[in-house]
């Protein structure tokens, strides 16, 4: 899969490349797959390489939830990280009205055990809006609309809005970020998907 962002101007500022490199089928317990991710600048330069685990269990995906908010790890990929919280969960099967779990995770960065940053994340108020049609440079899907809030905590508390859409068999296939005030912040397009 490929994720183009886009700033709040509409101009890309991202490109993020991410590749399945193990599956292992737990049976009963679940699979898991873990999730290489590539991130380059705009003109193609690698800034950070790493990846998280998805795992498949009870017909429900449970996935890190930097997989969904990639730039928050980015600005320290060059200090050790200690990540730990819940996972991202999203039922197999989705209805209009539904609530989703929150999500909760802590990212401790520092250098020679020393810690020189905590981040907290907090995903609140996720909620499935309903099927809406959504059409890309790779074609239209029906997909399932999904709200929700992020709140991020370092020396200073942020707050965003934030709405993706979710095709069955794919996944996310766009994601739009708003400030407090409403406004676009950023946008997320798969732009490559194959399997």
């Amino acid at each position: 899969m490929e994720y183009t962002f886009y700033d709040s101007k509409g101009k890309l500022s991202n490109v993020s490349s991410q590749k399945v490199v193990i599956i292992d089928d737990e049976g009963a317990a679940g699979m898991t797959a873990q999730v290489e991710v590539v991130m380059t600048d705009k003109n193609g330069k690698e800034q950070t390489k790493g990846n998280y685990k998805a795992t498949c269990k009870n017909n429900t995906l449970l996935m890190d939830i930097t997989a969904i908010v990639p730039q928050m790890t980015q600005a320290f990929s060059s200090l050790e990280m200690q990540i730990s919280g819940d996972q991202l969960q999203l039922p197999s099967k989705l209805t209009a009205g539904q609530t989703l779990p929150d999500a909760h995770m802590e990212i401790k960065a520092g250098s020679g055990g020393v810690n020189l940053m905590k981040i907290t994340i907090d995903i609140t108020e996720r909620k499935v809006e309903g099927k809406e049609s959504i059409t890309t440079a790779l074609g239209t899907y029906e997909a399932y609309k999904i709200t929700y809030v992020t709140n991020t905590k370092t020396l200073m508390s942020k707050s965003f809005r934030s709405t993706g859409w979710y095709a069955p068999k794919i996944g996310l296939i766009k994601q739009e970020t708003y400030d407090k005030k409403g406004s676009l912040d950023s946008s997320m397009v798969l732009t490559k998907f194959s399997k």
